[in-house]
């Protein structure tokens, strides 16, 4: 039977695996695929990617020989697909902006605080040096500070960045697992990119020879 109100019946052909017609934020729904002739009006076909421009002009061809009097419209299932993320591309796309902008901010921010510690501390480490002070161990005492900020910040912001993330992705009802593992390389990344940024000037200013520094005192 065929009607607004009424049952569809028909006979059982197949059973296919779950899978979802919607986006991830939806759980995979019961789905029957009826074929009906009678209301035949899309056909679904799987093309090679290497030959996409010449068989859509093969499709195009057939279709107005066949059908002349309906345009051939069509569209591409992965398009479809990637339209359902449309929100999550332009988030994606400003906290990667965004994101760009902070850092570059801060490493010329660090940079500069490095700068002038160390010129505040040129005497000092000259003097750590004539006394035999090495160069590892001067380094260390010029960006010790700076690292137990950074392991601060790695505290502070950890967990509400795990509880934002979370509350996040509970808009979807399949997604992946937040893992120590993710956090583990956004530190090691941080602070490679801290060391690198603090290590400049201070490696300048540990071989810098002492004497320049003290005779203009």
């Amino acid at each position: 039977m065929w009607g607004r109100n009424s049952l569809k019946r028909g006979r059982v052909i197949g059973v296919v695996k779950d899978f979802n017609i919607k986006s991830l934020r939806d759980k995979v729904s019961p789905v029957v695929l009826h074929i009906y002739p009678q209301a035949f009006w899309k056909l679904t076909v799987r093309i090679k990617p290497d030959q996409v421009p010449q068989t859509m002009a093969h499709l195009k061809a057939t279709y107005e020989r066949l059908d002349p009097a309906w345009p051939f419209t069509y569209s591409f299932v992965d398009e479809k697909f990637s339209a359902m993320y449309t929100t999550e591309q332009k988030l994606v796309n400003l906290f990667s902006i965004f994101t760009g902008l902070a850092i570059g901010v801060a490493c010329l921010g660090l940079f500069g605080l490095v700068e002038y510690s160390v010129n505040q501390r040129a005497k000092e480490v000259s003097i750590r040096k004539v006394f035999g002070a090495s160069v590892v161990s001067l380094l260390m005492l010029l960006t010790k500070s700076y690292f137990i900020l950074v392991l601060i910040a790695f505290i502070v912001i950890i967990p509400l960045s795990y509880l934002a993330a979370g509350e996040w992705l509970k808009n979807f009802a399949y997604h992946i697992d937040i893992t120590p593992w993710m956090y583990l390389k956004a530190c090691g990344l941080i602070l490679a990119t801290t060391l690198l940024t603090v290590s400049f000037q201070s490696i300048k200013a540990a071989l810098t020879n002492p004497s320049q520094v003290l005779k203009s005192e």
